[in-house]
């Protein structure tokens, strides 16, 4: 048993250690070539410039672990794990690209958008897809694709979309460890190794950010484990139980959707509507919002294990039922049900802009 312990740990140890050492190496060249996020008077709410390498860190972090395992590894790597590896490393690195290229030279939106359809597919021709019928493949996509931009826009304040995947990729290993599906455990724990190791620089006040290249990254690649791990749950839970574990970025997500509708903005615009950005409202510290969103995702994750393991209905039910009561509860307190309030002398409600605002 501790060496079945040990074997799982292992690859996130590696991962630990290189991405400790390799982020300030990334860290410095960004630095020198004056590739830098900057503060502005709009979204940005850090002071000082700052490069955003995440995803080239973790993501060279995980490329010489598996090398490292494959080669030196004093524990057995079986060819199960490298064929996990091999299904989901060329759409990652699709993924990472479209990032890398969006930090350092800047894309549109329909191009990112572009970049994240090649990757989903790519994804579900290698066999990260959700079992079913005509509608897996396109389901599959959608999750996908919500997954890398839920953590694109929750990497808004320091730590917080490497804390809340670094949650979700312990979460997810520890169920897929309980269904049995050992390889994409081994995986996900070597990206929790890496995320550890990062957020030792992101978190506040952070030297470096994730960047593009780590939020869509890190969200592609926990989608397409919640695809694996949602295949291997042996109850009827499906994709609900990944979704619960990833529901903080993809709450979010949908409201920043619902939002900017409303407001008849476009989709992919900017604004400082995001859970982040409310907590910062009701006069929370950085850490503190960061802390709170920490537990959020801790709590989600609870519920999603339960639906995973659960064989009662109505246990996952009741489950499903306080899962949707307290987002209700927490929607209400950060004013995302404040509807404007009707002018006196006016027949109509005032601008559109303030739903949801």
């Amino acid at each position: 048993m501790p060496r079945e312990i040990s074997s799982l740990v292992w690859p996130g140890v590696v991962t630990l250690v290189l991405t400790l050492a390799l982020t300030p190496v990334f860290r410095s060249l960004f630095h020198k070539w004056g590739l830098l996020d900057l503060p502005d008077e709009a979204r940005r709410i850090h002071s000082t410039p700052t490069p955003r390498v995440g995803g080239m860190a973790i993501a060279s972090s995980l490329l010489i672990a598996f090398l490292l395992l494959c080669f030196m590894s004093p524990f057995p790597f079986h060819y199960k794990q490298l064929e996990m590896v091999g299904k989901m490393a060329p759409s990652a690195i699709v993924i990472l690209g479209t990032g890398i290229l969006d930090d350092v030279i800047g894309l549109r939106a329909w191009q990112k958008l572009v970049g994240q359809i090649v990757a989903a597919g790519m994804a579900c021709y290698s066999g990260i897809v959700l079992m079913g019928g005509w509608w897996a493949a396109p389901l599959s996509i959608l999750w996908l694709m919500a997954c890398t931009n839920g953590f694109n826009l929750i990497d808004g304040m320091d730590g917080l979309a490497g804390g809340a995947g670094l949650i979700a990729a312990l979460t997810i290993a520890f169920g897929t460890i309980l269904q049995g599906d050992i390889p994409l455990a081994v995986v996900v724990l070597a990206l929790a190794g890496a995320l550890i190791g990062f957020l030792r620089y992101n978190l506040y006040p952070a030297t470096v950010f994730l960047g593009d290249s780590g939020s869509l990254f890190l969200g592609f690649v926990l989608g397409s484990a919640g695809i694996m791990w949602a295949r291997a749950i042996s109850n009827q839970a499906g994709l609900l139980a990944p979704a619960l574990v990833l529901s903080v970025p993809l709450l979010d997500t949908g409201l920043a959707i619902l939002r900017r509708a409303v407001a008849r903005r476009p989709i992919f615009s900017a604004d400082l509507g995001h859970v982040h950005h409310r907590l910062l409202n009701r006069k929370m510290s950085p850490s503190r919002a960061a802390i709170t969103l920490y537990g959020m995702s801790a709590l989600m994750s609870l519920f999603g294990v339960v639906e995973s393991t659960t064989g009662e209905a109505t246990t996952r039910a009741f489950i499903l039922f306080l899962y949707c009561a307290m987002v209700a509860v927490g929607a209400g307190y950060l004013g995302y049900f404040r509807f404007p309030r009707r002018q006196e002398g006016q027949a109509g409600f005032i601008s559109a802009e303030n739903i949801l605002d």
